[in-house]
């Protein structure tokens, strides 16, 4: 009789309108030195030729798995692959990403088993540009804004809170056990932009032990056209429900205050941070000037008072209430009714 299956490791790939990239991707997953894997592709819904591309892999390796369904975005396909993943461990892969040689999944395998097997790896990466191919530097995905003393060892939330925000929040800068997200009950929201910010959030508050290691194990994609996260201006109200998710998250789960406040101040400058990258140059920069204006009047300034001081860049978003806003205002509103 065979016996079932069982992968050491679960590789789920949201893929929309991917057929350009989506077999770089599969290659470079394909050629890994370790080969009990399982590779979970969604099918999102797309309309280009991408199923027909993960068909014809599929037909060719039986560890690659697909799945199709309507287009609900990444955050809702990257859960289906969580409930459908056999393995110990998941890594989350973007479509136009490639791993970074064909020993990522050994050595970050051999990490788990080294440190007692660990809820959370998070690993640095680096980035390059879709249409030139060259490296673009990033300090945050290549750990350089962590403190070297803690590289290669275990964090916890409660204990080096400050460095665990400085961590990269996409899923896929790192491997997490499926038991820790299904116990703890980890999903990705359902927003069409933003769908990471808060499953890494509650991640890091219910793992007690997190290892940061130095391995590069992802050639991230960026300034994609195609990607979502090149919309985010299109989709801005997404940041804001992002927030609401977070905060609803730590009040319910009854976050130690300190570590409360250290979060939702963290999320509060997320949306001023993607306004500054493209409010020059997109054409729903006014619109979305007043909405950040909203939405920072909602805030109790008197509940983050002690942190003002001590963080200067907390001070920009009250910038915001100044006296460009009714003019900003008066031209929306003209520019709605013409």
């Amino acid at each position: 009789m065979d016996t079932e299956f069982i992968p050491r490791l679960s590789i789920i790939i949201p893929v929309f309108n991917a057929e350009k990239y989506i077999g770089n991707c599969l290659d470079s997953i394909l050629n890994q030195t370790v080969k009990d894997i399982e590779i979970i592709c969604i099918n999102d819904g797309s309309t280009d030729n991408s199923l027909a591309v993960l068909n014809e892999y599929a037909q060719k390796d039986n560890r690659i798995k697909v799945y199709s369904q309507k287009n609900k975005h990444s955050g809702v396909a990257r859960n289906v692959g969580i409930k459908l993943a056999k393995g110990k461990y998941i890594h989350f892969v973007d479509a136009d990403d490639l791993l970074y040689d064909d020993k990522v999944y050994e050595n970050i395998l051999k990490i788990t088993e080294e440190n007692n097997y660990p809820n959370v790896i998070r690993c640095k990466a680096e980035a390059f540009d879709y249409n030139t191919g060259e490296k673009v530097p990033s300090k945050i995905y290549e750990q350089e804004n962590i403190s070297k003393s803690l590289i290669n060892k275990y964090i916890n939330v409660y204990d080096d809170i400050d460095e665990a925000l400085k961590l990269c929040v996409t899923p896929w800068g790192g491997i997490v056990k499926k038991k820790f997200l299904v116990e703890n009950n980890i999903f990705f929201n359902n927003l069409k932009c933003c769908n990471d910010n808060s499953f890494f959030i509650e991640i890091i508050i219910h793992a007690t032990n997190i290892y940061l290691c130095d391995l590069l194990i992802i050639k991230h994609t960026v300034h994609n056209p195609t990607c979502l996260i090149s919309q985010r201006d299109k989709y801005f109200g997404c940041q804001y429900k992002s927030y609401d998710y977070i905060e609803k998250f730590l009040n319910k789960n009854n976050v130690r205050e300190d570590i409360r406040k250290k979060i939702l101040i963290r999320e509060l400058f997320v949306p001023l941070h993607f306004y500054n990258t493209f409010k020059e140059k997109s054409k729903y920069s006014n619109k979305i000037y007043l909405s950040l204006v909203h939405f920072y009047k909602k805030i109790k300034q008197k509940d983050y008072e002690p942190y003002i001081s001590s963080n200067p860049q907390f001070k920009k978003f009250l910038e915001l209430k100044n006296e460009n806003y009714p003019v900003l205002l008066f031209k929306y509103i003209l520019k709605k009714r013409t």
